[in-house]
């Protein structure tokens, strides 16, 4: 096959597989993040000009990438949520479903120090969780019913 005709064809092929390449794409980067990283250090290295250029088009395209970057923070939270909810968007004690009140709660407690192991919290919780294939442990709980919680169960910060 011609060059011209193979990249036509790997246009139609990423069009009709968009998704499932990308996502492909983001769990190879995943999984091989410090190889990844150690080939763009090499190559920036070797070529100045790309890693000014990169810089260049990231600014330039700040607002674009922070709008699809949003986009895709919430649907991980909502994926989460809704996995760690029984399968419904919302609070497994009291029903609540505003998502602005809902959050990932560690059922056994210990949560801050977790985080802090993890180094995230909300988002990053989420996309953690997701990339760990949704670990038991964990429940969706509305910000009422989680503090009602950790005094219930004297945890951290409460008597």
């Amino acid at each position: 096959m011609d060059k011209v005709k193979r990249t036509e064809y790997n246009h139609k092929y990423y069009i009709a597989h968009c998704e499932e390449e990308k996502a492909r794409g983001y769990r190879y980067r995943e999984e091989h993040r410090e190889e990844v990283n150690k080939k763009r250090r090499e190559h920036y290295a070797l070529h100045p000009e790309d890693k000014e250029y990169a810089r260049n088009w990231k600014n330039k395209h700040k607002e674009r990438r922070n709008k699809e970057r949003r986009a895709l923070n919430y649907k991980y939270r909502v994926e989460a949520l809704t996995h760690y909810g029984g399968g419904k968007l919302a609070c497994v004690r009291c029903s609540e479903s505003d998502i602005r009140c809902l959050s990932i709660d560690h059922i056994n407690g210990g949560g801050y120090q977790h985080r802090q192991k993890l180094g995230g919290s909300g988002v990053n919780m989420a996309r953690i969780l997701r990339r760990e294939g949704f670990p038991k442990g964990y429940q969706t709980l509305c910000m009422n019913c989680q503090f009602k919680k950790r005094i219930e169960n004297h945890e951290v910060g409460y008597g």
